[in-house]
């Protein structure tokens, strides 16, 4: 299959995943915030719910999409992902949703999620092995914009309802089989060759480990999860309702702008091509949620709010950016998804936690205590390993010095 060709359908079924995927973010937190109306505490347990089979699905799920073929998986995943959002669908048309139910929607939707990102970028490194710098970004640029028309669909639930958007977005799931079907095939490792499962994610964890190149974007992604993506997904909406008494199309909007400050990041990036040392732009874009979580700890106006997370939103596109593509490029090819695997865990995985942690927060001090003391930490993390990456440069200048 032609190179634009493969290319264009990979696009195409990556959107089919990430518009539904898009619209279940602004949903779900409007139906725990707004629909039922739950307190600071049940909020944050909800979201850690959204996000906690990434403690315990992602390594499998790297692990499954090395050994299978990944054409084939992608299909049977598009029809996973839909089913839980059907059912959804159907206990909101009899009345039966409560907190309890939301909570089993989203184990087992946070499940099925968990799989799509490690296959789609074992996919996207098979038919892309040979321009992955450019490919990554031309990727997460189209996710960010894709989530950002998911978003604008959603912010519509106040007009079209809750759920005619969750069947839609259920629809659009089923409706990437026909394009995924069409991706060029992937090798399956044979039976006879597969080691144990739990081999494979211990190998997937070592080879990070054990890689200093590796090694560094990880554990930095892994701090994002838990200092900046718990408290985000709880804060957000909180100080939404409870600060801007914001509607359902502000959820949308909040979340929309940060995806518009990630595609920038993205497009930016696309313009001025290789980037030699990608680190120290990884670490930059990380102190950027940092800024953002200070800043709302001075409970700032509305517009200087969205205008904080479109700042936010340039960080993580070039977090995200930075270390996919280092991730991509360094690690072997047999290991490919099991080390991005480990990656998305470290950052997805850390965010339960981290909600869990500001919902806490929020009822022993206040909203703005509780962006204050993640934001803190993060800029101290920044500081530090930039100053590290600074004495390790002179360090390396100096040493030619002293032995001549």
């Amino acid at each position: 299959m032609p190179f634009s060709r493969a290319i264009l359908l990979y696009q195409i079924s990556l959107t089919s995943f990430q518009f539904p995927r898009a619209m279940l973010g602004v949903l779900f937190p409007y139906l725990v915030t707004v629909y039922l109306a739950e307190s600071p505490e049940r909020v944050s347990y909800a979201m850690t719910a959204s996000m906690l089979p990434n403690l315990f699905v992602l390594l499998f799920a790297g692990a499954a999409a090395d050994r299978l073929n990944k054409r084939r998986l992608l299909v049977l995943l598009h029809v996973a992902n839909a089913l839980p959002v059907f059912g959804l669908v159907l206990l909101l048309h009899f009345g039966w949703v409560g907190f309890e139910q939301l909570i089993l929607f989203a184990l087992i939707s946070g499940s099925m999620l968990a799989f799509i990102q490690p296959t789609l970028d074992g996919m996207l490194n098979h038919i892309s092995s040979h321009n992955i710098g450019r490919s990554v970004t031309l990727s997460v640029g189209m996710l960010y914009l894709v989530t950002l028309a998911g978003f604008a669909l959603a912010s519509t639930v106040e007009w079209i309802g809750l759920a005619p958007l969750l069947a839609a977005s259920g629809v659009l799931f089923l409706t990437g089989i026909i394009t995924s079907l069409r991706l060029p095939d992937t090798s399956t490792l044979p039976k006879t060759d597969r080691p144990s499962i739990f081999r494979e994610i211990r190998e997937g964890i070592g080879l990070v480990l054990s890689s200093k190149t590796l090694r560094l974007p990880v554990l930095l992604m892994s701090s994002a999860g838990l200092i900046l993506g718990g408290p985000y997904a709880v804060l957000v909406p909180l100080i939404l309702r409870d600060t801007y008494q914001a509607t359902g199309f502000d959820f949308a909007l909040a979340f929309a702008t940060f995806m518009i400050g990630g595609a920038c990041a993205s497009g930016l990036l696309l313009r001025v091509g290789a980037i030699r040392n990608p680190v120290p732009l990884l670490i930059v874009g990380y102190s950027f949620g940092g800024f953002a979580l200070l800043f709302w700890a001075l409970s700032p106006p509305y517009w200087a709010f969205l205008a904080s997370i479109f700042f936010w939103g340039i960080g993580g596109g070039i977090c995200l950016n930075m270390s996919r593509t280092i991730l991509q490029e360094q690690a072997p090819s047999t290991h490919k998804s099991r080390v991005l695997s480990v990656m998305y865990l470290g950052d997805e995985g850390g965010a339960p936690l981290g909600s869990l942690m500001t919902g806490a927060l929020i009822p022993t001090f206040t909203l703005s205590t509780a962006s204050a003391i993640p934001g803190t930490m993060v800029l101290l993390i920044s500081f530090l390993l930039l100053l590290a990456l600074s004495l390790q440069r002179r360090g390396t200048q100096a040493t030619p010095d002293v032995g001549g």
